[in-house]
């Protein structure tokens, strides 16, 4: 059985009292400093408690800010960073960078059976949570209110639509543009919809039918 680990403990809380290492809370970079002349990269600029700190390196600077804040840090660091690709992508643009969300696995969707429905709280939290519309909720949920239910939440894993990630300005407190196009190509929709049949025919079967599914 696999569990999933938060990665401050699994490489923070190691390494934290080691002399060599300090960790700043509430703080956030702005730039990476790269020397123009050498293309080097030589330190960080970061603001905490409103006064901009700036850092040097002797080595490396790990830039792990996740999928969306990564690219949008590297933008406004300029571009030198590019020039420590491999030559094949100097045509790469930071600016718009391919946003994917993909597992690698053999499989091509998962279902997750969830006792936890849009139903059980009657309108309070999931409702809201998930913009779902009177109209709709009246119509699907409101005659099984309160009452026992179960959902199953069909998951893409290795989808094949693509999105991207674009940069509105140089400010980096902006937040970028993201366009996830989810469900853009067509046999993800096919591949969800074949998923969505198997759930439904799992809810028919004598298992389920004994303990009063519909």
């Amino acid at each position: 059985m696999a569990y999933g680990v938060a990665l401050p403990k699994l490489f923070l809380r190691p390494a934290r009292n080691r002399l060599n290492f300090d960790i700043s809370l509430h703080s956030f970079v702005e730039k990476i400093l790269i020397n123009s002349n050498t293309k080097v990269t030589q330190g960080v600029v970061f603001k905490k408690n409103m006064h901009k700190n700036t850092v040097g390196v002797r080595k490396v600077v790990n830039v792990s800010a996740g999928a969306f804040n990564s690219p949008h840090l590297l933008d406004h660091t300029g571009r030198y960073w590019k020039l420590e690709f491999n030559p094949s992508l100097q045509t790469l643009k930071l600016v718009r960078t391919c946003l994917v969300y993909t597992v690698q696995s053999p499989i091509d969707v998962t279902v997750y059976f969830s006792a936890i429905t849009e139903s059980f709280d009657g309108r309070i939290l999931l409702k809201i949570i998930k913009w779902i519309t009177d109209e709709f909720y009246n119509s699907v949920y409101e005659p099984i209110i309160y009452k026992d239910s179960f959902s199953a939440l069909e998951t893409l894993l290795r989808t094949l639509s693509r999105g991207f990630i674009e940069g509105k300005n140089n400010y980096p407190y902006t937040h970028p543009m993201i366009y996830p196009n989810y469900q853009s190509h067509p046999l993800d929709v096919k591949i969800l919809v074949e998923a969505f049949n198997i759930s439904e025919k799992l809810s028919q079967t004598k298992t389920l039918k004994d303990i009063g599914v519909q």
